[in-house]
C-alpha cells in the first residue's frame, strides 16, 4: 500500500521509498484542509465551489505518488497528472491505475513525455492542461558518487534514469558518471524553469492565490541539496521556500511558495 493506494512493482521502476509516502500524505492533509475552507466559505457566500487544482507528478514512475493523491484527496478537489520518460513506467503507472479504479475520487491520467526537452515539453503539457496550480516529484536526485555507492542490488531493479539526473539524450546503459553533474539537483532545476514556463507560479493563472498552499513540492537528497534547490526555485519566480524533514530528521522535501 502506497497512502490508500495499492502499487505494483515491477524492474526496472523505482521502488516508492517511505519517505515519499510519508510526505505525500502530509500534503493530502494540507490540500484537504484547504479544499474543505474553500468548501465552507463557498457556502456561507453562495459562490460556486473553484475548479479542481491540476496537479502535474513529475518522474511519477509506478505512479504511486499520483496515485496516493488521487484515492486520498477530497472527491473532486484535483486533476492530477502524472508523466515520465519511461515506456515501461507509464505501462506500470497504468496498470496501477486500473488496479485502483474503485477506490480513485478524483480524476487521474498519465502520459509519456521527457521533460527536459523544453519548450516542447511544456507546449504538451498545455496541451494537456491550458493551467496548472501544482507541481509535485519525486526526481532524480542521486549524485553519481551516491549512485557508485548503492546496493548492486538496487542498480540491478532500478533505471539509473529514476535516481541520477541525466541528459535525456544520453544512453542509460553507457553512462559516465564522472562526466554529470556532481550536485544532483540538475534536473530539479530544469523543473523549476518547467514550472515557470507553464504558469505555475504565476499568481494571475490560479485560485491558490493568496492561500498557504505550495506551488512546487519537490523531493531532495539531503540538507547538501537545501541551498541549490531552493535557489533555482527562486530563481524562476518562487518567493518562499519550506523545508520538510522525514521521520528520521533528514531535509526531505522542498516546498515552493509564491506568496504576496
Amino acid at each position: 500500500p502506497f497512502g490508500q493506494a495499492n502499487i505494483t512493482l515491477r524492474p526496472p521502476i523505482l521502488i516508492p521509498r517511505w519517505e515519499t509516502e510519508e510526505w505525500m500524505l502530509r500534503l493530502v492533509d494540507m490540500l484537504n484542509t484547504h479544499s474543505s475552507a474553500c468548501a465552507e466559505a463557498s457556502a456561507e457566500s453562495k459562490t460556486p465551489l473553484l475548479q479542481p487544482l491540476n496537479i502535474l507528478d513529475a518522474c511519477t514512475g509506478t505512479g504511486c505518488v499520483a496515485l496516493g493523491l488521487a484515492c486520498g484527496l477530497s472527491p473532486e478537489t484535483a486533476s492530477i497528472t502524472g508523466v515520465d520518460i519511461s515506456d515501461e513506467a507509464i505501462l506500470l503507472a497504468q496498470e496501477n491505475l486500473a488496479l485502483n479504479s474503485l477506490l480513485m475520487k478524483n480524476k487521474l491520467g498519465f502520459h509519456k513525455l521527457d521533460l527536459l526537452q523544453t519548450p516542447d515539453a511544456a507546449a504538451k503539457l498545455l496541451d494537456i492542461s491550458p493551467t496548472w496550480d501544482i507541481i509535485v516529484s519525486n526526481p532524480p536526485y542521486v549524485t553519481p558518487s551516491e549512485y557508485k555507492q548503492l546496493d548492486p542490488d538496487v542498480k540491478e531493479w532500478e533505471d539509473i534514469r529514476a535516481l541520477v539526473p541525466i541528459p535525456s539524450a544520453t544512453d542509460a546503459n553507457a553512462v559516465d558518471l564522472d562526466s554529470l553533474d556532481p550536485s544532483g539537483v540538475g534536473f530539479i532545476v530544469q523543473l523549476a524553469k518547467l514550472a515557470q514556463s507553464i504558469g505555475v507560479t504565476d499568481s494571475k493563472q490560479t485560485s491558490l492565490t493568496g492561500t498557504n498552499i505550495p506551488r512546487l513540492v519537490v523531493e531532495i537528497g539531503g540538507t547538501q541539496q537545501v541551498e541549490p534547490v531552493c535557489q533555482a526555485l527562486h530563481d524562476h519566480g518562487i518567493n518562499t521556500t519550506e523545508v520538510w524533514k522525514d521521520m528520521a530528521g533528514n531535509d526531505r522535501v522542498i516546498l515552493g511558495y509564491v506568496k504576496v
